[in-house]
């Protein structure tokens, strides 16, 4: 049986993250890019942007820099979203693609947390949309009563 050469290739990536604030950071936000260079393989070395399937990747995320979730109220939480885009110039179509990511998201009634896609988010029944909607709406009335608790609605004068 003939061993055939595999077909890899090369390219040039940068990565940088950031801690905020950075003396005790709550966030932690990333950017990256990857652009692909040569397909090395099979005898030759060709450039990959002039080729179908070896897209331009960047992307961004911004999560908890902790190990508790960046919003966690009332059964609802999630950890931080990442958004990444891939541009492959050589295509005839579907040349742009973006994905989105909220991670670690966990709904109301829902027992753990996962990374959970937009494609996974449009197929939400209509009873976990309005079970996170009022989760959310009585988290935001707590929040309000507490900062009203603090500051009387009514001020009066002598």
């Amino acid at each position: 049986m003939p061993i055939t050469p595999a077909i890899k290739y090369s390219e040039i990536a940068a990565y940088n993250d950031w801690k905020v604030p950075t003396g005790s950071p709550l966030l932690s936000a990333s950017a990256w890019i990857m652009l692909p260079l040569l397909r090395i393989g099979k005898g030759s070395l060709q450039p990959v942007l002039t080729v179908p399937g070896y897209p331009i990747t960047l992307g961004v995320a911004v999560e908890s820099a902790g190990s508790t979730p960046l919003i966690d109220t009332n059964g609802f939480s999630f950890d931080g979203v990442k958004l990444s885009a891939s541009i492959d110039v050589a295509a005839t179509s579907n040349r742009l693609t973006f994905s989105l990511v909220v991670l670690q998201l966990q709904l109301p009634g829902e027992t753990t947390a996962q990374d959970t896609s937009l494609a996974s988010l449009e197929a939400i029944s209509a009873t976990q949309i309005l079970n996170t909607a009022s989760a959310l709406f009585i988290s935001a009335l707590s929040n309000l009563s507490r900062t009203q608790r603090r500051r009387p609605l009514i001020c009066y004068r002598r």
